[in-house]
């Protein structure tokens, strides 16, 4: 079922993030790459969508799985316009990698569904979404790593509200995406284009992506593979 719920939680948002690029219109060397991005923004309107329900108090599960049931319901009706169009036009290469990358995801899944150990994901990671919870909002925590709302803090959140635990470090899977994303926009294009800056401003102040990447997260299963 949270393998299910994952798959819902993609799809809301690849057509959450399709809609708003739609209106920026940047250019992507090939569908698959626009899926990607889009899917990459969509998480991006979760989180920050979560970031506000917790400062306004509103962190309850009720709330979490109505926006999830209607994002989703965006999502299925983007799948059509943008996702089996795609499909369509995979050349061999690109079917060669999407398999690769679906390998490593398989195998990424033994370490995301194994019980935390590390120090990153018991101390914050995961603690600190629990408290929020808990409070049904933000509230003082005596812990430093605690002292802005994260990215990926809000989707755990997002996601434990919509079914818990597993949900939530699933996400994780999730990474590897948003570091492409990141990537694409830091070296290539630099800050010349409007749109990817502000793009670039969507991963840099939500999660601190730039900064973090390589050094923090290191309960995901990417590192863990």
């Amino acid at each position: 079922l949270d393998l299910i719920l994952l798959f819902g939680f993609l799809a809301s948002s690849l057509g959450l993030g399709a809609i708003i690029l739609r209106q920026v219109g940047p250019s992507f060397v090939s569908p698959l790459e626009r899926i990607l991005f889009a899917t990459g923004i969509g998480l991006a309107v979760f989180a920050y969508a979560t970031a506000g329900l917790a400062a306004a108090g509103g962190l309850y599960p009720t709330v979490a799985r109505t926006l999830y049931g209607f994002g989703l319901l965006i999502g299925i009706m983007q799948a059509n316009r943008l996702v089996f169009p795609s499909l369509r036009s995979l050349s061999r290469l690109e079917v060669i990698l999407i398999t690769f990358l679906f390998t490593f995801a398989i195998l990424a899944l033994v370490g995301v569904l194994s019980p935390p150990t590390d120090w990153d994901s018991l101390m914050y990671h995961l603690e600190v979404p629990k408290r929020y919870i808990q409070a049904h909002g933000y509230v003082y925590i005596p812990n430093g790593y605690a002292n802005f709302p994260q990215f990926i803090e809000s989707l755990y959140a997002f996601a434990m509200l919509v079914h818990g635990d597993i949900l939530a470090r699933l996400v994780n899977l999730t990474f590897g995406g948003r570091y492409s994303n990141g990537n694409r926009q830091n070296p290539i294009g630099g800050y010349t284009n409007p749109c990817n800056y502000g793009n670039t401003r969507v991963y840099s102040n939500s999660c601190s992506l730039f900064n973090f990447r390589s050094r923090r997260y290191a309960d995901t299963s990417c590192r863990k593979i």
